[in-house]
């Protein structure tokens, strides 16, 4: 036992056939060289991603736990939720090293933070529509000519009573104000294209002719 052969803490032993080495926990061997995987064995408990690690020296192993998990043998998932984060009555689901927040209405936002005038902050009325916060989330005053949800709906005036456009016109919608346009064919004129242009006003006909008004076109009684 002079010289020490007994390695990592073994006591060395002098016998009659030479010298025994009284290991330290965890390891083994002639010279107490080798350490001994508990790892490998039953002695490992770690669940889940945990990484087991042995005890240099003394009994057992140590599990080191990933994020999110604690315990002896990393078998607690820990409380996310145990700072009450969700505000305004909001439900905390807890997850793995995070939490998710179940708002109750009308209220949004990853800790429902976000209360009744979140929705007009995101402007969601379109063509010129004015949002109005309420109590059960948000209302669009839609411009003349537009409805829907978000005013996204260009009504057809054209295709309801409001065509007042007579004979061959075209009915036009009149986009953010109110009515409709006629757009008339050639010879007619007036609101609803229901004037026959008078071809006849610069008295065209010569010699006393009679002139007779068509349509864009005139001919003369000679």
């Amino acid at each position: 036992c002079t010289k020490r052969p007994c390695k990592n803490g073994g006591v060395c032993k002098n016998r009659f056939w030479g010298f025994e080495c009284l290991c330290s926990h965890g390891f083994t061997g002639r010279t107490c060289e080798c350490e001994i995987d508990e790892c490998a064995t039953g002695a490992n408990a770690c669940v889940g991603n945990s990484r087991c690690v042995n005890n240099v020296g003394r009994e057992g192993i140590t599990c080191k736990c990933p994020v999110g998990f604690t315990g002896h043998n990393c078998e607690i998932n820990m409380d996310d939720c145990k700072s009450n984060p969700c505000l305004n009555k909001g439900v905390c689901i807890d997850g793995i090293n995070s939490f998710s927040c179940e708002c109750p209405y009308p209220f949004k936002g990853r800790l429902c933070e976000l209360g009744r005038s979140w929705f007009c902050k995101k402007r969601p009325c379109k063509n010129g529509g004015v949002c109005k916060n309420r109590f059960w989330g948000f209302e669009c005053l839609c411009s003349h000519g537009f409805t829907g949800r978000t005013c996204d709906c260009e009504i057809d005036e054209c295709a309801t009573g409001a065509n007042t456009c007579v004979g061959n016109s075209r009915c036009v919608n009149n986009v953010g104000r109110e009515g409709i346009t006629c757009k008339c064919p050639v010879g007619f004129t007036g609101h609803n294209c229901e004037i026959n242009i008078d071809d006849c006003k610069s008295n065209p006909c010569l010699n006393k002719g009679v002139c007779i008004d068509g349509i864009n076109s005139f001919s003369c009684e000679c």
